[in-house]
């Protein structure tokens, strides 16, 4: 967390670049943009002070109804799957930090637009999964293995972590992107195959016809020659 540059009061949720406004939070930026979420002029609403047994769909309520903080706790719900899901994908760790801010920054503005009730984190993940391959198709993917050392000090890695990120990260890199996404969607981020199915635009059929495709080529990979 960072303290927003025009309030010091408020936090920047997600580090790295922010095209929100250069270091300023949701609500500074909106203000100051004249875009704020139902903003009339009047006092805002007071943030929940724990969203503990509140749902996703009901913050983004709240949002809407004008209280922008409130976007900070669907922010602290998933950024660090949204980052450990660019991370997997991209195998950087500043590229993950850039994307990760983006994801928040396309669904703060595209807030009014979200349908999908009680499906929020495919939601997200579908606007991940696009600038993802967006990402993939402007830049080559380099594949080096990444240690938990090298990860931000916001999403630590459990200790004697490292054997196991290693090869987490050489199983999946071979894999062609489709089937990699999947794996990732499913094991990392922890996505049931129903939300799977959201972000990918498939039947859920399919999302587990591609799960099953993916571990064949894992164990083919692992076989000898």
């Amino acid at each position: 967390m960072k303290k927003c540059n025009l309030s010091e009061s408020h936090v920047v949720p997600v580090g790295g670049k922010n095209s929100i406004g250069f270091g300023e939070c949701f609500e500074c930026s909106e203000k100051r943009n004249g875009s704020m979420v139902g903003g009339n002029g009047l006092p805002e609403p007071v943030v929940p002070s724990s969203a503990t047994g509140r749902t996703d769909d009901e913050i983004v309520g709240d949002v809407r109804n004008g209280v922008a903080r409130a976007f900070e706790i669907l922010v602290q719900r998933y950024e660090n799957k949204i980052y450990k899901f660019f991370f997997r994908m991209t195998g950087h760790s500043s590229d993950s930090e850039d994307l990760t801010q983006e994801v928040f920054v396309q669904a703060f503005r595209a807030l009014t637009r979200y349908q999908q009730r009680g499906f929020f984190g495919a939601w997200l993940f579908t606007i991940a999964r696009n600038l993802s391959k967006n990402f993939s198709g402007k830049r080559m993917r380099d594949n080096r293995l990444i240690t938990p050392r090298e990860l931000p000090e916001n999403i630590p890695a459990p200790a004697g972590a490292e054997e196991a990120q290693d090869q987490a990260q050489a199983m999946l890199a071979p894999l062609p992107e489709e089937y990699r996404r999947v794996m990732i969607l499913k094991y990392v981020s922890d996505l049931t195959c129903e939300e799977i199915a959201r972000v990918e635009s498939l039947s859920e059929s399919a999302v587990k016809q591609r799960l099953h495709r993916a571990r064949e080529m894992i164990r083919e990979m692992g076989r000898p020659e």
